[in-house]
């Protein structure tokens, strides 16, 4: 897992392996217990120090290519979350046409009871199908609203 951006430095929370560990932020009991100072679903979560732009990209590649069917993600964290990213498989755009739409749905239906999602994120992860033998998943362009990426 790597990214352009530097992961945000906050006690023991916020790391890339974060993204790829199978954890819910729904379900905090599928969450690291590293840093329990605000709870456990808090260590469910990726954060970037610094803003993210057009530029900016994190991506998971692994040992060697194979089949990947879909991909499942949660793009939101409290206040923070992304107004439009691309998905790209072995640099194959592979995001679906109305996928800022749906992203924007998402974001509006999820609420936060401390750091704990509620709402949407909740019903069901944002599905981008990739459907091909890959070795690189990649997200690009990660344009933001908040004060972090």
């Amino acid at each position: 897992v790597s990214s352009n951006h530097a992961t945000r430095s906050e006690r023991q929370l916020f790391w890339l392996s974060n993204l790829i560990d199978g954890s819910e932020a729904c379900k905090p009991s599928t969450c690291s217990t590293r840093d329990m100072k605000w709870g456990q679903a808090v260590n469910h979560y990726w954060l970037a120090n610094g803003n993210c732009g057009v530029h900016s990209w994190l991506q998971v590649q692994m040992d060697t290519a194979r089949y990947v069917d879909h991909v499942e993600l949660e793009p939101i964290f409290r206040i923070n979350h992304l107004t439009h990213f691309r998905v790209l498989a072995d640099e194959e755009d592979v995001t679906p046409m109305d996928f800022d739409a749906r992203l924007a749905e998402y974001v509006a239906g999820t609420t936060w009871d401390n750091y704990k999602a509620v709402g949407t994120a909740c019903n069901a992860m944002l599905r981008v199908d990739i459907k091909a033998v890959v070795r690189t998943i990649k997200l690009t362009e990660l344009t933001q609203s908040g004060p972090v990426c």
